[in-house]
C-alpha cells in the first residue's frame, strides 16, 4: 500500500494501471458494446415488425382481390343471364340497376357499376373470326395480345386484335385459352 502526503493509505492499482486509464477504457468498451447490442436488438425487432406488416398487407390484398373477383363473377353471371329469366322487361332490369346504384351499401353500388360495364361490353360489336360453319358451336372471346395469321386446322387462318370481341368456333377458343391468350 502506498501512503499519500497526508498519511492516508491508498490501494495500488492492480496490473500496473496506476492511473486507472485501462479500467476506464474497458468500462467504456463494455458500455459501447452494450449500445451496439441494444441497437442490433432494436433493428432486429423493426425488421420483424416490417416483415409481419408486409405479410398482413399481402393477406389483406389477397382478400381484397378475392372480393373484387367475387363481385366481378356475380356481375358477369347477371350480365350473361337473359332478361327473361329476370321475369320482366329491360325497363324492369334498368330499374333494379338504378336501385342498386342508389343503395347506401358500397358493395351493391360497385356491383351495379360492374354490371353496367359488363352489359356495355357485351353490347359492343362482335366480329366473326374466320369462317364459322352453320350449327358449329361458338364462343365469344377477346385476346390479350394481337395475333396475326394464326392457322388452326386445314385452310383456316385467324387474325385477332387485343381487346376486340370475336365469335369463334369452340375449338379455337379452347386453343387460345390453353395458351393463356384470352382476357377474362
Amino acid at each position: 500500500m502506498a501512503t499519500s502526503r497526508s498519511g492516508n493509505q491508498r490501494q495500488a492499482k492492480s496490473g500496473g494501471d496506476a492511473t486507472g486509464k485501462k479500467q476506464a477504457r474497458l468500462e467504456a468498451e463494455v458500455v459501447e458494446d452494450q449500445k451496439k447490442q441494444d441497437e442490433i436488438t432494436m433493428i432486429s425487432r423493426q425488421q420483424e415488425q416490417e416483415s409481419l406488416k408486409e405479410e398482413i398487407d399481402y393477406t389483406h390484398e389477397e382478400e381484397r382481390a378475392k372480393t373484387r373477383h367475387d363481385r366481378k363473377t356475380k356481375a358477369e353471371e347477371r350480365a350473361e343471364a337473359e332478361i327473361v329469366t329476370e321475369g320482366g322487361s329491360a325497363f324492369d332490369l334498368n330499374e333494379k340497376i338504378k336501385a342498386l346504384k342508389e343503395s347506401d351499401d358500397p358493395a351493391l353500388q360497385a356491383l351495379a357499376a360492374d354490371y353496367e360495364r359488363l352489359r356495355a361490353e357485351r353490347e359492343t360489336k362482335t366480329e366473326d373470326a374466320g369462317v364459322i360453319q352453320a350449327g358449329q358451336p361458338t364462343q365469344r372471346i377477346r385476346t390479350n395480345v394481337d395475333i396475326e395469321a394464326m392457322t388452326l386446322g386445314v385452310g383456316t387462318e385467324y387474325h385477332f386484335k387485343a381487346g376486340q370481341w370475336y365469335r369463334v368456333p369452340t375449338n379455337v377458343a379452347r386453343h387460345l385459352e390453353e395458351r393463356d391468350l384470352l382476357m377474362l
